[in-house]
């Protein structure tokens, strides 16, 4: 895999810039599919993944201290476009240090005559002219950090070992689960993917359509921006692995909450949850395995084993990755792990029915969400339906029938949709809506549990064992983004997200690492 992070602190010509620094040779068409996917980026980092995610690049727009500040990783090489030392002051230049590796090239196609002191401060040595894979011509300065102290801290990944692929299990096969797979699949991982049920999805990951709906916010709190990445992110996997208007559409949704003017949300889409679940398991690299119910994970040796309830061992791996919901924590206590959260379950029901003709008036073009969601026009096998929902019904509370779900779920679309509602009541009323049930698990900030498990005393080869869970009724926007930092963690990649970010999610407080 090649990973390729450019920091811009300009939003208007990035996609320029970016074909500029593009190594020699490179393919025409590839050039112009990079600067069409980078046309309108969003402040911050944007992960953008080419040659079926073999390629990615993290485009990171804002300050410059900042975003170097908030890189995970350490470079094999650097590429300056211009450096004058009067630009950059003190701690600019020590965050970019802090980036780089004992041996790594630092290039600068355009310099002033201070550069070569600046640079040896920091321990840089100068080389002679040489060609850089990342320029068409010889560099006019090249620099080889060699610092003559000890780096005392690293970027990658802040402290966790960097684990060559081999085999891995991954217990439970929904969004968590599948995506995970996935990601570690193209890095050269050997995934086994265990599911409780016959089928994959057979969890909350089974909801016949499900919603990516951004979250904006004044002040574009952490939330946001980790949800902005993340439909980001699940929407370029859909357009890649989906069929679209049959598996998802990318066609918007309207946001309109009870006393708020209704707001239009062009990365909001639906998606049917399964559907991208099936793409992921039948991605190379990965083997699913079904009605594997785990009730154990025990370290034996170098591996980790897994267990049915007559201690029969289902798998053994040295990389183990809990993606099972609320059967994460359980797993997660018998070995004396704790997490940042506990996990709280919620029950919920959606209604749907197949859309008759006489309603298409009464219908929004599109996907609506607000108190509850509305989203028409879907294709199933019964032609087109539409589905409303969900209740939201925490487990320590008296779950509803299915009848009082129905009507919790028309008291919302009443508020939400009113002719909609008007139109729909007498379906409601004879019993022809269908219900689609299951219980999803959320963490008490509502931000899902990623990382590794690992205690800090543990040698770095040992078995690892990792999480990824937690996300509600957010496992679309939240699955491609966990998996992928996930992976980050585990190979010592750039993140996809800012380093403060990654934090939010870890999954273990007492984890924490110090920051560098």
């Amino acid at each position: 895999m090649l990973h390729y992070v450019a920091l811009c602190d300009n939003l208007q010509s990035t996609g320029a810039d970016a074909i500029e620094t593009l190594p020699a040779g490179t393919h025409t068409a590839f050039a112009e599919k990079l600067a069409a996917a980078i046309r309108h980026p969003e402040p911050g980092f944007n992960r953008l993944v080419f040659e079926d995610g073999q390629v990615l690049l993290t485009l990171c727009v804002g300050d410059l201290k900042t975003l170097l500040r908030a890189q995970s990783f350490l470079a094999d090489e650097v590429l300056l476009p211009h450096f004058e030392a009067g630009n950059w002051d003190r701690w600019t230049l020590q965050a970019l240090m802090r980036n780089c590796q004992r041996g790594t090239l630092l290039t600068i196609r355009q310099s002033a005559p201070d550069t070569t002191e600046a640079f040896s401060n920091l321990g840089f040595d100068r080389q002679p002219g040489a060609d850089s894979p990342l320029l068409s011509a010889p560099s006019p300065l090249q620099f080889r950090f060699n610092p003559r102290w000890q780096p005392k801290a690293s970027r990658r990944h802040f402290g966790a070992a960097v684990r060559p692929p081999a085999t891995c299990v991954v217990v439970g096969a929904g969004l968590a689960g599948a995506a995970t797979a996935a990601s570690l699949a193209r890095r050269g991982w050997r995934v086994l993917v265990l599911g409780a049920g016959a089928a994959p999805a057979d969890g909350a990951s089974g909801l016949p359509v499900g919603l990516m709906i951004p979250q904006p916010s004044a002040d574009d709190s952490q939330r946001s921006r980790l949800l902005r990445t993340g439909i980001s992110m699940t929407r370029q996997q859909a357009a890649h692995l989906l069929t679209r208007d049959l598996d998802w559409s990318d066609s918007g949704v309207m946001s309109h909450k009870p006393g708020d003017a209704a707001v239009w949300l062009p990365s909001g889409a639906w998606i049917k949850p399964a559907r991208l679940v099936q793409a992921w398991l039948a991605q190379p690299g990965v083997r699913f395995d079904g009605t594997s119910q785990v009730a154990s994970v025990q370290r034996v040796g170098a591996h980790w084993q897994l267990r049915d309830a007559d201690q029969t061992v289902l798998a053994q791996a040295i990389l183990v990755v809990l993606a099972c919901a609320g059967g994460s924590v359980r797993l997660l206590g018998e070995n004396g792990l704790q997490i940042r959260s506990p996990l709280i379950g919620f029950h919920g029901q959606v209604s749907w029915a197949a859309q008759r003709s006489s309603d298409q008036n009464a219908f929004a073009p599109t996907a609506v969400n607000g108190h509850g969601t509305f989203v028409p026009h879907v294709p199933t096998a019964h032609g087109p339906a539409w589905f409303a929902g969900a209740t939201f019904t925490a487990e320590t509370q008296p779950r509803l029938t299915t009848q009082q779900a129905h009507q919790a779920n028309l008291a919302r679309l009443t508020k939400l949709l009113p002719k909609t509602a008007a139109a729909l009541a007498d379906q409601f009323e004879t019993g022809a809506v269908n219900a689609w049930e299951n219980t999803r698990y959320s963490t008490l900030d509502r931000l899902p549990l990623v990382g590794l498990l690992k205690d800090r005393n543990e040698a770095t080869d040992a078995p690892t064992l990792c999480i990824n869970s937690g996300y509600g009724s957010r496992g679309l926007s939240w699955s491609v983004l966990c998996a992928e930092l996930l992976a980050a963690k585990l190979g010592g990649e750039p993140f996809p997200i800012e380093a403060n970010l990654a934090r939010a999610l870890e999954c273990c407080r007492s984890a924490l690492p110090v920051r560098p």
